[in-house]
């Protein structure tokens, strides 16, 4: 049943709207001054920027098939209605703490089925992170092997380690069950301003593993592929190992440190000037690198996700299933 009544549905969506372009605001205006973040308008700079435009999309998708891929196990789904799920969570995700918004966006969407919608996503966020991990860990490697940074050594260790540990436990359903329950016991333990059932912990979404894994490495490539080009675009100059191993590296560090809210964007711009650094990657392109992913990747799904919040006349309680 719905437990919001229409005029407060009205102004949970305006402020949801006006919580997203303060965010945006917020996260944009530490970059004032800083430098011109103006491409230079190159023919090669508009075809990256096209690029990178039409691969965003094809981003969503994967991310739409492999939620659907988890889910739809045991409750039959669209993609259609999946990727309304994954844009919503962009929306509210992009507006909240650690991306609890994720969790709660993509839940809302399903009435009956937003608890093995939880567990899907949190699945699904594992999956992508051992993406991460296992590319990362290869960048890391490399620029190790050629840099010799003390830095990259201490990223590289507990690296492997937690790669090694995601895999065991993602590989068998045991696993994934303990996970799960750790991660709602963390959440009903430390975070208790989210009333979680108990009943939470004892449903599970049965799935392919290696369809998830599958569709989170495909997803990663588009990532990669997109921070290639856009490099690139900015001319700069090195080879493709160099260059894959950079890009890996700071889309690993980036999503094993824990970023403040609102201060994500800044934070993500010092780990590019610190990796990017390496190969004498000029401050500026380092920061632009950043700021324009971010836009295509997360602040344009969070407004295409506003159709979507808009539309809703009514929502779900994501902890009542």
């Amino acid at each position: 049943m719905p437990f919001l009544n229409q005029r407060l549905i009205t102004v949970a969506k305006i402020v949801v709207t006006l919580t997203l372009f303060c965010v945006i605001y917020w996260q944009l205006k530490d970059f004032k001054g800083g430098f011109n973040p103006i491409f230079p308008l190159s023919a090669k700079t508009w075809i990256g920027i096209m690029l990178i435009l039409v691969l965003a999309p094809v981003n969503w998708i994967l991310e739409s098939i492999k939620w659907k891929t988890i889910l739809s196990s045991n409750n039959k789904i669209t993609t259609f209605e999946a990727w309304q799920a994954v844009l919503t969570g962009y929306t509210l995700g992009l507006i909240t703490p650690a991306k609890v918004g994720d969790y709660i966006g993509r839940a809302t969407q399903f009435k009956g089925r937003s608890v093995t919608a939880l567990t899907a996503t949190f699945h699904s966020s594992l999956w992508q992170n051992l993406a991460n991990l296992i590319g990362g860990v290869l960048g890391v490697s490399f620029l190790l092997f050629r840099y010799h940074n003390n830095y990259l050594k201490l990223v590289l260790v507990p690296s492997v380690i937690l790669l090694l540990l995601l895999t065991i436990f993602l590989t068998y359903a045991d696993g994934r069950k303990k996970l799960t329950i750790w991660g709602f016991r963390f959440v009903k333990n430390h975070l208790k301003f989210i009333p979680l059932q108990e009943d939470l912990l004892n449903q599970f979404p049965a799935y392919n593993p290696f369809k998830a894994l599958f569709y989170s490495i495909l997803r990663y490539t588009v990532y990669v592929v997109q921070y290639y080009i856009c490099a690139i675009s900015l001319g700069i100059n090195s080879d493709f190992v160099t260059l894959f191993s950079i890009i890996c590296s700071a889309l690993m560090i980036q999503s094993m440190v824990p970023l403040p809210f609102v201060a994500g964007l800044l934070s993500r711009a010092q780990i590019n000037i610190l990796i990017w650094g390496l190969i004498g990657v000029s401050i500026q392109s380092a920061v632009i690198i950043s700021l324009f992913i971010w836009m295509i990747n997360i602040v344009l799904p969070a407004l295409l996700g506003m159709n979507f919040v808009y539309r809703k006349k009514s929502f779900v309680n994501p902890l009542i299933n």
